[in-house]
This record gives structure tokens, C-alpha cells and sequence, in this order.
């Protein structure tokens, strides 16, 4: 997995989530940490994407944080890295295969969320809870892209063009 095939919005949301792990003593990056992080940043493409959907980010992310308050922890009086989870792994391996279906040279936040989406894990079994499915958010994908005229993500700052939206 090439990290440096991720724009830098989704390299910062993948660290955000390394951090809540981190700062929730988890011993595993999850698809659910991820979620969060998408979800939280206020500026997150991903964020604005499930609003344009018609639903609550802030909704969902509670949820998803209620399942990773009931992850177990780790106790280290040093530091340490989660390990990344399965999951996650397939995760990221779905965001790019879409990246590539789409003549994406980049993995963006929302192909993180449409991955999210589609790959088995807690983080796919909240957003089906609240009604957010995969097909909703390709959608919202395609309008997105179409009303900011970008027709693939070429650059690893071509999320920049989604925040005026």
C-alpha cells in the first residue's frame, strides 16, 4: 500500500485516527477510527459529503465513538503504535481499487468513506444503522465532483477545490 497515493486530507484524516487510538489506548487502528476522524474534522470533504446525503455527521460519529468506547484497551506506561487492524487494511485496499476504477491517481477522503461503506466492519455496520449506505454515497460523490468540475483527483491537493462547496 502505497501511502503517498492518498492526498493529503486523507493522509491527515488516516493520522487523525492513528491519534484517537492512540489517546483511547486501543491496541488497533479500525475502520471505526477512521470513520470518527472523517466525521470530525470540520473541513473533512467526507464530512460535507454525508450532509449533502442528508445526514447528521455529528450523529454519526457519536455512534461510532460509542462503539470505540466498548474497544479494549491496552495499558503501556511507554509509548506505543497501534497496530493496524485487518479491516482497515481492507479498507484502504478497497479506497484504492476505487481510486483506480475512477482514473484517480490519488485515494481521497470520500473514496475512504465509499470504502467505509463497503467493506465488512464495525464501521460499515454503524453508518447501515443510520441508513448510510454505499450507493448514497456514490452518489453524492458523483454530484460533488460534478459541481466542482473535477472529473478525477490528480493531485494529492485536489480536495482543496471541494472546501469552497
Amino acid at each position: 500500500m502505497d501511502m503517498d497515493r492518498f492526498t493529503t486530507m486523507a493522509r491527515q484524516t488516516l493520522s487523525a485516527a492513528q491519534s484517537l487510538a492512540v489517546t483511547s489506548n486501543h491496541g488497533e487502528l479500525s475502520p471505526l477510527h477512521v470513520l470518527v476522524a472523517l466525521l470530525q474534522e470540520e473541513r473533512s470533504v467526507a464530512r460535507d459529503l454525508v450532509e449533502r446525503a442528508g445526514f447528521q455527521p455529528g450523529e454519526i460519529a457519536r455512534t461510532a465513538t460509542a462503539e470505540l468506547d466498548r474497544l479494549p484497551r491496552v495499558s503501556s506506561s511507554s509509548g506505543y503504535t497501534p497496530t493496524t487492524s485487518p479491516a482497515l487494511v481492507s479498507v484502504l485496499a478497497e479506497a484504492q481499487r476505487l481510486a483506480g476504477d475512477r482514473g484517480d491517481g490519488y485515494t481521497s477522503q470520500e473514496l475512504l468513506l465509499l470504502a467505509l461503506s463497503r467493506t465488512p466492519s464495525s464501521a460499515r455496520d454503524v453508518m447501515n444503522t443510520v441508513g448510510l449506505a454505499s450507493p448514497t454515497i456514490e452518489s453524492a460523490i458523483d454530484e460533488l465532483r460534478a459541481a466542482s468540475g473535477i472529473d478525477s483527483i490528480d493531485d494529492p491537493e485536489a480536495e482543496s477545490s471541494f472546501e469552497a462547496l
